[in-house]
């Protein structure tokens, strides 16, 4: 069929769009890991932080019922297989297809996961369309609008000039933890909205680079002789360049010719504050990224008391509620639609076996006090001891319904009334 057929077409009395409507996924995502990824150290360090929590996730079936004795429990099935080994060959490891889904998401919106070949593989963001199925006679405004749903996806393995796999719903998880607000069905990288930043501290970066190589004094003004005529004006300036521009000539003393004029327009680096100009965009980069500042080691993280135990503390603290849970939440969530949970279970991740995500053993220590003390004053109180350990253990209370013994607390009954009289 033709482009304009393919980007929309009816079949069986349903209008069908591809993704690619309104966009470029090939530079979208090409050109972020390109001309950012490869050339932006505090990029590329962010997407590595970001990755690096990801990869470490272990995953496990969690109990949601709450009227089962072993609610938000976790457990293992063989069905998790898979998610444990997604490579047979174990040529792809988890944590090597979990860190590669996350640059996917940083670089693209989204990652794509696809059981394929008896293994869970990792679809490129920008060989893959979402087709969605719409009624006859909607519009593109209509669909963007989510009067639409998705159909399945195709997948061109080979390159667009082959033909392309086809997945349907179930077949395929997406997984995109910032939905882009005007395309419903698709992720956007938070790269977009600091493009400006990324591409403002690349030119600062490189007029540095031009500040030393040309004799670290870019702004230079010579006025040569007024006798002397253009071709010696250009000998003179080539004269110049090869005394004293470049580096290797930085610092050295400038001597002139008589009747030759020399104005120092800025001579310092410090002057030209680049310092405080790179900080604020380092700052905006690692704030959109939603990786603190002391974590990426930029200049902004590593001053002041930011690596104070205390403080590095409450930061990691901070990351791992406001964005690490969240996201593992949000992928665990993705990945059901290939690995369905049991009844009553969800897929969740397991913190336990995340050193980022344990809390610190002091604060485990009391939280055990706590609970210890709670189990103590319910037995005290006259309920059963293993009803009081269950209604602590899931934080439902109503566990403890029908469970208290009759007796109450020995300072609440006379002496010799301990006992419950019976008739």
């Amino acid at each position: 069929m033709s482009w304009d057929q393919y980007m929309s077409f009816v079949f069986q009395g349903n209008k069908f769009l591809t993704s690619s409507l309104g966009s470029n996924p090939e530079a979208s995502f090409r050109s972020y890991v390109d001309s950012v990824g490869r050339r932006s150290g505090l990029v590329a360090s962010a997407v590595a932080a970001r990755a690096a929590i990801v990869s470490q996730t272990r995953f496990a079936w969690r109990n949601i019922d709450r009227r089962s004795d072993n609610y938000m429990q976790l457990f293992g099935t063989d069905q998790l297989r898979m998610l444990e080994h997604p490579d047979p060959k174990r040529v792809v490891t988890r944590p090597h297809l979990l860190s590669l889904a996350e640059t996917h998401v940083s670089y693209a919106g989204a990652a794509n996961f696809a059981i394929r070949n008896n293994r869970l593989d990792l679809l490129r963001p920008d060989l893959i369309d979402t087709v969605i199925v719409a009624d006859d006679g909607a519009t593109v405004s209509d669909v963007l609008a989510g009067h639409g749903e998705v159909a399945g996806w195709l997948y061109y393995s080979r390159g667009r000039l082959e033909r392309p796999e086809t997945f349907t719903v179930g077949e395929v998880a997406v997984w995109a933890p910032e939905p882009d607000p005007v395309a419903w069905w698709r992720g956007q990288s938070w790269l977009t909205s600091v493009m400006r930043e990324i591409v403002t501290d690349g030119q600062v970066t490189e007029y540095v680079d031009r500040f030393l190589a040309n004799g670290a004094a870019p702004s230079l003004i010579v006025r040569p002789d007024k006798s002397l005529t253009v071709d010696q004006m250009k000998e003179f300036k080539e004269l110049f360049d090869e005394g004293h521009a470049g580096i290797d000539h930085a610092g050295s003393t400038l001597f002139l010719g008589g009747g030759s004029d020399v104005t120092v327009v800025g001579s310092k680096l410090g002057e030209l504050a680049v310092r405080e100009i790179q900080g604020g965009f380092e700052t905006r980069i690692a704030s959109r990224a939603r990786v603190p500042a002391v974590v990426l080691g930029i200049r902004e993280g590593m001053q002041g008391s930011a690596l104070n135990a205390g403080n590095y503390g409450q930061t990691r603290r901070l990351w791992a509620d406001g964005w690490a849970t969240p996201t593992l939440e949000s992928l665990c969530a993705s990945l059901e639609s290939l690995f369905p949970a049991p009844a009553k279970a969800e897929l969740a991740h397991d913190a336990a076996r995340m050193l980022f995500l344990q809390e610190d053993q002091k604060d485990a220590a009391e939280i055990t006090a706590t609970q210890a003390t709670a189990i103590r004053a319910l037995i005290d109180g006259g309920f059963e001891a293993d009803m009081a350990v269950r209604a602590i253990r899931t934080g439902n209370l109503t566990a403890l319904e029908g469970s208290h013994s009759g007796l109450v607390s020995v300072q609440l009954l006379e002496p010799g009334t301990g006992k419950k009289e019976t008739s």
